[in-house]
């Protein structure tokens, strides 16, 4: 599939929105956006609310959309509507959150899901060069689970992860840094997972097709497994004028038996960056820690 995806953001000090949509010209299209609100509490404390609608890219299916060559029917593109709320205490030279939210899961000709989460973890700075690059170090728990397992891809069926529960034990380590023009920002965590999920009917929103199939071969079988898990990506952008700036960015993720490679390049145009460059090393080009 090849598409075109169309988008819009705006960002202050504390609040972050945008609106767009999912590639044009995939079988499916979809309006997505999201806010965030991040007020300072205190001098350390943060909260931090996001909400929106977003597509769940775990395969062709979830992200896109695809037709049945037999029945001519387009399903799939799902979306996610989500809520989340955290708190994050920050120092200089350690930071901790603790958080959670939910989500419905939608898409066309796709049987509707449930999701909940939350998390908590930290990291401290381990090095230091004259702030302009550090290293930190980190532990993340995580966990989330679906109301049905949606993990196939038939009629009706979403094609994304969507185990029962899902736990996870991460240990991550970034680097950042800065050095005349050049930012940049890399991040790979290793860990340990365990998940399971259960079984669902081949066509869960099709009783006539579903009575067609021979009995007891109408149930996908559930599963789980326990193991190492990981991850890794990062951002390099150069500052190409005080209000222009490009870059990469990319990285893979293992989550059970789904995995995800991601490429991307950036076009940057601050319309309030000053109009004289504030030398190197500037805060202006920082690359966000995410």
């Amino acid at each position: 599939m090849q598409g075109v995806a169309l988008g819009v953001s705006y960002s202050n000090r504390w609040f972050t929105g945008d609106v767009g949509s999912s590639p044009l010209g995939f079988p499916i299209t979809n309006v997505v956006g999201g806010v965030e609100f991040a007020p300072q509490l205190t001098r350390h404390l943060r909260l931090r609310i996001s909400g929106g609608r977003r597509m769940v890219t775990d395969s062709e299916l979830s992200y896109g959309g695809m037709t049945d060559p037999a029945t001519g029917r387009t399903w799939g593109g799902v979306t996610r509507i989500f809520g989340h709320g955290a708190l994050e205490y920050a120092t200089s030279s350690w930071t901790a959150y603790v958080g959670g939210g939910g989500a419905y899961l939608e898409g066309t000709d796709v049987i509707g899901n449930t999701e909940g989460e939350a998390g908590a973890g930290g990291n401290v700075k381990v090095w230091n060069l004259k702030d302009r690059q550090s290293l930190r170090v980190g532990l993340d728990l995580m966990y989330f689970g679906y109301e049905r397992n949606t993990y196939f891809f038939t009629l009706g069926q979403g094609g994304y992860f969507s185990p029962s529960a899902y736990y996870g034990a991460m240990v991550p380590v970034e680097w950042s840094g800065h050095a005349g023009r050049w930012n940049w920002f890399l991040r790979g965590e290793a860990g340990y997972q365990n998940y399971h999920g259960g079984g669902s009917a081949y066509y869960p929103r099709n009783p006539g097709l579903q009575a067609e199939l021979p009995q007891g071969r109408g149930t996908f079988g559930g599963g789980g497994a326990s193991g190492l898990a990981g991850n890794f990506g990062g951002r390099l952008v150069y500052q190409l004028t005080p209000r222009f700036r490009l870059g990469v960015n990319g990285g893979y993720t293992r989550a059970g038996s789904w995995s995800e490679a991601t490429g991307m390049l950036l076009f940057h145009y601050a319309f309030d960056a000053p109009d004289t460059a504030r030398g190197a090393g500037s805060s202006r080009l920082s690359v966000d820690e995410d």
